[in-house]
């Protein structure tokens, strides 16, 4: 990155280094195992959007299926949305699907009706 090697850097570090201004660009240099020298690329940064919520959808037996592939500020509204789509669309129990721990992070209101299953919660 810039010419430095990022060899044993944390995926942390090597965020911090390929962040900056939005619209400016990162010279990234990569070497590939069994190819001689590095290929150069110059990238331009931008502002990163990910949705929180990735699917939602009712199945068989009247079931609202929602994944959850992370937090971030947006995370609170967009289930909430996908939880009044779903039960528009006839969903009588929800499944929540995500990561082992971000269930100890699931709302408050949501925690005494779960039960887990594996990396799924259902609640009603």
């Amino acid at each position: 990155i810039e010419g430095r090697n990022t060899a044993g850097l944390t995926i942390e570090e090597v965020a911090q280094r390929l962040r900056g201004p939005e619209g400016t660009h990162v010279q990234v240099g990569i070497r590939r195992e069994g190819e001689d020298g590095q290929v150069e690329y110059s990238i331009e940064r931008r502002v990163i959007v990910t949705r929180s919520v990735r699917h939602a959808f009712v199945v068989e037996g009247n079931v609202g299926y929602l994944r959850l592939a992370n937090f971030s500020e947006t995370s609170g509204g967009e289930v909430r949305t996908a939880l009044e789509r779903l039960r528009t669309q006839g969903a009588q129990t929800r499944a929540f699907a995500g990561r082992e721990d971000q269930r100890v992070h699931a709302p408050a209101r949501w925690r005494p009706r779960l039960t887990s299953a594996g990396s799924h919660a259902c609640f009603s």
